[in-house]
């Protein structure tokens, strides 16, 4: 999809570790043109079976590009796969990273919107209701 036009600038998500080890966890985005980006900073999730609470950036400045291309505009108008991942140490690409073995819950996984999107959304409603 296109998260520029849809001013998605994160992504939220409740995660619990019910494995033995910690896990490093990044959000990976791959865009139509051999783009792969990752979070520069990973989050690490403590073996606890806690669910908590975590938020990541989509911004240029947070992410990491890499695949072969590193056009993030083009990446992010043209998002065909999204995911979570153990990537501990620096980033790395799909298939670059040790093997792990664990057991990982996640729930309300949620995009969220740049401020400016969200007062287009709210001026949209607001005429919407306005028409009636």
């Amino acid at each position: 999809g296109n998260y520029t036009l849809a001013g998605v600038d994160s992504v939220t998500l409740h995660v619990a570790n019910f494995g033995v080890s910690a896990i490093e966890l990044r959000v990976a985005v791959f865009g139509s043109a051999a783009q792969e980006f990752t979070s520069t900073i990973s989050s690490t999730i403590a073996a606890d079976g806690v669910w908590r609470s975590f938020s990541f950036s989509l911004a240029s400045s947070a992410l990491t590009s890499v695949g072969a291309n590193n056009d993030y505009a083009g990446a992010m108008a043209g998002v065909t796969n999204f995911m979570f991942r153990h990537n501990p140490g620096a980033p790395t690409g799909a298939g670059n990273h040790p093997n792990f073995t664990g057991v990982m819950g996640i729930d309300n996984v949620r995009a969220v919107l740049e401020p400016a999107s969200l007062l287009v959304v709210a001026f949209g409603v607001g005429f919407l209701r306005r028409r009636r």
